[in-house]
């Protein structure tokens, strides 16, 4: 089953954000974003928002932004060179931590998260 853009931006609600409306600096030291790369019509592009939204609490928890970029042309894709379907995940510090060509468990991903340096400090101002 096939959705257009408006149908997957509204899967996962105001996590998801158009990559033609995001610039990556402003999200810098803020948030973490995972960047999807798909052309539109991909069924793994939905079922990966699926994936997100079924584990949007841990997301919001690693304060976590979903990036869909379905244009090849675009800044974003000029910039991360992927391949036709990819998973980035930035950093606060604006690096790529992890990259991938294939549907991403969003546990993987917070594994990987939750052993990083600042996460490791933001769990422990909240003991």
């Amino acid at each position: 089953m096939f959705f257009d853009m408006v149908d997957l931006m509204s899967l996962i609600g105001f996590l998801v954000l158009s990559g033609a409306e995001t610039d990556l600096a402003s999200h810098r030291w803020e948030l973490r974003p995972i960047l999807v790369f798909s052309a539109e019509d991909d069924p793994r592009l939905a079922e990966q928002l699926e994936r997100f939204e079924a584990n949007r609490r841990d997301l919001e928890e690693r304060r976590n932004i979903v990036i869909v970029e379905t244009e090849p042309d675009s800044r974003l894709w000029q910039t991360f060179q992927p391949a036709d379907f990819t998973v980035v995940l930035i950093g606060l510090d604006g690096g790529e931590k992890f990259r991938a060509n294939r549907l991403v468990d969003p546990e993987e991903l917070d594994e990987l998260i939750d052993q990083m340096p600042m996460r490791r400090q933001e769990l422990n101002q909240r003991d």
